[in-house]
């Protein structure tokens, strides 16, 4: 069983990506590196990393996505979710 080490470098040939929305659904994710996200900051409006087997999102990860309005992160190994992981200026 391979597992994927998600990153701003492979983002887009892992996951379904547009302006407003990334799809990461059931891609066997393990780790998401904090600025995987930020060329995509101004513009996201929906992230799924739902079904994946991510354990840990660090501090910060979807901090300035003004626009982000749903983040899924359902069936994974999450345990906590640290109080930053999003901007308090956020409308999520």
């Amino acid at each position: 069983v391979w597992s994927v080490n998600l990153d701003k470098q492979n983002l887009e040939s892992i996951c379904q990506v547009n302006q407003t929305v990334v799809n990461c659904f059931s891609k066997k994710i393990e780790t998401v590196a904090p600025d995987t996200f930020i060329n995509y900051r101004e513009n996201l409006v929906e992230i799924s990393l739902s079904e994946n087997s991510i354990t840990k999102l660090e501090p910060g990860t979807f901090s300035a996505f003004t626009n982000l309005k749903s983040l899924s992160v359902y069936k994974n190994n999450l345990t906590i979710l640290p109080v930053d992981l999003i901007d308090s200026e956020n409308s999520l």
